[in-house]
């Protein structure tokens, strides 16, 4: 199988930003309509890393 040089970056690079679009910005807004504060958010996220 060929694969082209970089084209492994260039698909996370590609999955980031959706991962934003379709992720990052759905769960800021669900957390602004539970009234979820800024530091509340990222420190679920962090405990999300830990656990």
């Amino acid at each position: 199988m060929f694969v082209t040089p970089g084209a492994r970056e260039k698909i996370l690079a590609e999955r980031r930003g959706k991962f934003y679009t379709n992720f990052v910005k759905s769960l800021v807004t669900e957390a602004k309509n539970l009234n979820i504060s800024e530091e509340d958010l990222i420190s679920q996220i962090k405990r999300g890393f830990t656990e």
